[in-house]
């Protein structure tokens, strides 16, 4: 495989999505694990709720494009969705896992796509927050014909983004009610003479994935019930 194949994968442990088409309008549902809201307008539109646990959300659609001939034509997309999750009585979101499939093609040396995959988790009730940016395994974007072993043409090259965050060891976060900002910005632009590229974002393959976690209040009672358990038996 060459250096400009790319796999990457957004892991959030404790609640899982997928990501796809656009929606006119906010969109509230439950899951197996927690209820749920898209707050504003996406372009990945309203999810369906699939797996074992019905804890990860499928958005079905399209997907997105960027295109580009010539330096001249330019090309550039800022795309985000937020979801408000509110962890069921007892739980609270342990590890979020998002994944983002795509896919690309540049014709032309000097022909270049770029693309970024960020999010950002805020605790609702304690105010904590942290960001992370998702890096693409095995490759290196932005990605230019002709420089650093990529060929002048590429046709249809897959990628995947994956990244892992686990926010009940991060320091004031609850995880009882949170808001999570996914944002994906691409961008393409042609070479001399006329050279294209283009970006796709297969949103239909975007995945977030949510585990979940007792709660800091029942870990108490469960603690507290097991003692007092230890001293009846003495």
């Amino acid at each position: 495989m060459k250096n400009y194949m790319t796999g990457l994968v957004v892991a959030l442990a404790a609640i899982a999505v997928t990501a796809v088409t656009a929606s006119a309008a906010p969109f509230n549902g439950t899951a197996g694990s927690f209820s749920f809201s898209l707050d504003d307008s996406s372009p990945w539109g309203a999810p369906s709720v699939v797996g074992g646990l019905g804890n990860t959300l499928l958005f079905n659609g399209a997907g997105f494009n960027v295109d580009s001939t010539g330096v001249s034509n330019p090309t550039f997309n800022d795309d985000n969705v937020e979801i408000t999750v509110n962890s069921n009585a007892g739980l609270a979101v342990g590890v979020i896992n998002v994944t983002a499939f795509g896919s690309l093609n540049l014709n032309g040396a000097g022909s270049s796509v770029d693309f970024e995959l960020t999010f950002d988790v805020d605790d609702l009730d304690t105010l904590a927050t942290t960001s992370q940016d998702v890096t693409p395994a095995g490759i290196s974007f932005p990605l230019v014909a002709g420089q650093n072993s990529v060929p002048n043409v590429v046709n249809n090259l897959g990628f995947t983004a994956v990244n892992s965050l686990d926010i009940s060891s991060i320091l004031g976060f609850s995880g009882e009610n949170i808001m999570l900002d996914l944002r994906a910005i691409t961008e393409a632009l042609g070479g001399p003479n006329n050279g294209t590229s283009n970006l796709q974002v297969n949103v239909s393959a975007l995945e977030m994935q949510f585990f979940f976690v007792p709660e800091p209040a029942t870990l108490s009672l469960l603690a507290f019930g097991g003692i007092a358990l230890i001293r009846r038996r003495r």
